[in-house]
């Protein structure tokens, strides 16, 4: 079939199924999607280790720890919000790049020298510097993903986990 025609029947068939074709490009699935699914059913089955802040999966997996309750009491008198979270994005053409990230929200705007000066001893990330930073990232694990599956990103996402459990002692928040 000429490129002419192909396109005329595809334009055909898509005019005539517009709103089902756009549902289903909509709700997808994606290789962003899928890395966090099987990121929440991996973080699911640890359930002794840490509880889910998500009812679902999502781009974003917040969840909690003993060590981030204990970072969240000591900051708590400065309104700052300890988070710990997955994040997944494309990288490539088929790609995934993940993230693990302990960061502290700076809900009072509290300015830049006082903020980080109360982090210092938790981060061990360089900054850039900004007048008045709405987080501070204290630690980060990074992968990237050429493919998506069950096997590697629940292998990275458990050595993560072990990776944050041993900065979480090492800064005595267990």
């Amino acid at each position: 079939m000429e490129d002419t025609k192909l396109k005329d029947l595809c334009n055909e068939i898509y005019n005539s199924h517009k709103q089902a074709f756009d549902l289903i490009y909509e709700y997808r699935e994606n290789v962003t999607t899928q890395a966090s699914s099987i990121c929440f059913n991996k973080l699911k089955e640890m359930s002794n280790d840490l509880q889910l802040e998500d009812k679902e999966p999502k781009s974003t997996i917040n969840f909690t720890t003993t060590g981030s309750n204990a970072l969240r009491s000591q900051f708590k008198e400065y309104d700052v919000d300890c988070r710990y979270y997955y994040y997944f994005k494309p990288e490539g053409d088929f790609g995934v790049k993940g993230s693990l990230t302990v960061a502290l929200d700076n809900k009072n705007n509290i300015q830049e020298e006082e903020f980080v000066s109360l982090v210092k001893e938790y981060s061990k990330t360089k900054r850039k510097k900004t007048s008045m930073p709405a987080w501070i990232t204290l630690w980060s694990e990074n992968k990237s993903f050429k493919e998506i599956s069950d096997k590697e990103i629940g292998k990275w996402i458990g050595d993560s986990i072990d990776k944050l459990k041993k900065y979480e002692k090492e800064k005595n928040l267990l």
